[in-house]
């Protein structure tokens, strides 16, 4: 059982939808991957800073959000091919996961979410007495 609804989230808001945009809103492409210990969530954010990520879950939703700022790209710009606005993406998370430990990164662009599996759905090893 994976711990989003795939490929289309359910609550996947549309920019036209989403009220959580400022301005224009683009839906960031995110890689979702299952490993035997956890979740684990890549989405590409380009332009965005660190400061201007915010990251929630509520009510089994993970909502990744993230904002371009015009000041941002500085420069004569020659060639542009990424626009100014918000990123705004929706999953609903399943109960397999604990809350109380999810932690994330953003690394050149990369929002990385880890969303563990709670202790008593991790696969155990069992001993045989003989």
């Amino acid at each position: 059982m994976s711990a989003c609804t795939l490929p289309t989230p359910a609550t996947e808001t549309t920019p036209a939808q989403s009220t959580a945009c400022s301005t224009t809103c683009f839906t960031p492409r995110v890689d979702v991957w299952e490993t035997e210990h956890e979740f684990l969530f890549q989405a590409e954010m380009p332009g965005v800073q660190s400061g201007d990520i915010s990251l929630n879950y509520e009510n089994g939703h993970l909502t990744l959000h993230g904002k371009v700022k015009q000041d941002a790209i500085n420069g004569r710009g020659l060639l542009r091919e990424y626009g100014v606005g918000d990123y705004h993406r929706q999953f609903s998370v399943n109960d397999e996961v604990d809350a109380g430990k999810f932690s994330a990164d953003f690394k050149h662009g990369v929002l990385t979410v880890k969303l563990p599996k709670r202790e008593e759905l991790k696969p155990r090893k069992i001993a045989i007495t003989v």
